[in-house]
């Protein structure tokens, strides 16, 4: 084998990338959870066909899920992942949220042949629909996919319905305000992992961080205190709704990890008080015992930490 001829600044130059890479790597680690899968309750899945508005269809019944599908496999391909989200929940937040209640009705799942029939059936319940990918309505208690599933969107709209019915199941919320924090939470869980022995949460998401930093440096300036004011009638009809989503995110995972936890448990009590009604826009001040001027110093301060290397 041929032994390349380096010059000292391609050996520097590799050496320097390889520092990064482990930087990277390190950075990486110092922000996911890694939740033990062990003494877990085995999924148990049972498959019928079902006649739906004259259409052939798949009910698949789990432990924690009830779900209609075009097709066997991938219910119960669905319904796998979603038993795992559920799983996650439990490990991460129980004792924080709430007691969950003693009896509880399978959560509703249904998923369409593709986009068009998704669209065509929502749309009375839903004018913006065309605009999703997934869609979690809290009245009817049901969860809508359409096909090619996409494990994100399985994942954060699979929050929205355990937080709210799990955890408050007697329920319909109403943001008034704090709403960054429902959709922070379920931006986050988008990034789960499930590995053969444990569950990652908050592998960096690289984009939402990177992004989230890029627009602080281009001068998008939404102040913390501004943010816990909105509520979601505030941020779905903002014009700067996918910066607002990115900050909410960003948010969220500096609260997770910050400070080697410290502010995990006031973010689950913030949600707590959001989905119960109680919450106002100094919730999170109260919570943390910090300014808000504090807080966006805290939070500008780790977005200049977050690495080169994460760019998506």
């Amino acid at each position: 084998m041929k032994i390349p001829n380096w010059t000292w600044t391609q050996i520097s130059n590799s050496f320097t990338l390889l520092l990064s890479a482990v930087f990277c790597i390190g950075a990486a680690k110092g922000n996911t959870l890694e939740l033990p899968r062990n003494n877990e309750q085995p999924i148990t899945i049972e498959t019928a066909e079902v006649d739906v508005a004259g259409q052939q269809r798949y009910r698949i019944l789990t432990n924690h899920y009830h779900i209609i599908a075009p097709c066997a496999e991938t219910g119960k391909l669905a319904a796998e992942k979603l038993e795992h989200l559920f799983r996650v929940w439990q490990l991460l937040a129980a004792d924080q949220l709430a007691a969950p209640p003693a009896r509880r009705n399978r959560h509703q799942v249904v998923i369409f042949r593709d986009k068009q029939e998704y669209e065509r059936n929502l749309f009375r319940i839903e004018p913006a629909i065309a605009q999703t990918n997934g869609f979690y309505s809290a009245p009817r208690k049901t969860t809508y996919f359409y096909l090619p599933l996409q494990e994100k969107v399985l994942f954060h709209e699979g929050t929205h319905q355990i937080i709210s019915e799990h955890f408050f199941p007697d329920k319909v919320p109403v943001f008034r305000n704090n709403f960054w924090a429902v959709e922070g939470i379920a931006i986050f869980m988008e990034a789960l992992r499930i590995e053969e022995e444990s569950y990652k949460v908050g592998d960096i998401l690289a984009d939402k961080l990177f992004a989230a930093r890029v627009q602080f440096e281009r001068n998008f300036n939404l102040p913390i205190r501004r943010l816990t004011a909105m509520s979601a009638v505030n941020v779905q009809s903002s014009r700067q709704i996918r910066e607002i989503y990115r900050k909410s995110a960003t948010l969220v995972h500096w609260l997770m990890f910050a400070e080697e936890g410290r502010y995990r448990q006031h973010l689950f009590e913030l949600l707590r008080q959001a989905y119960a009604g109680t919450a106002t826009s100094q919730t999170l001040s109260e919570l943390t015992g910090l300014s808000y001027e504090e807080l966006d110093k805290k939070y500008v301060e780790f977005l200049q930490t977050i690495p080169d290397c994460f760019v998506p």
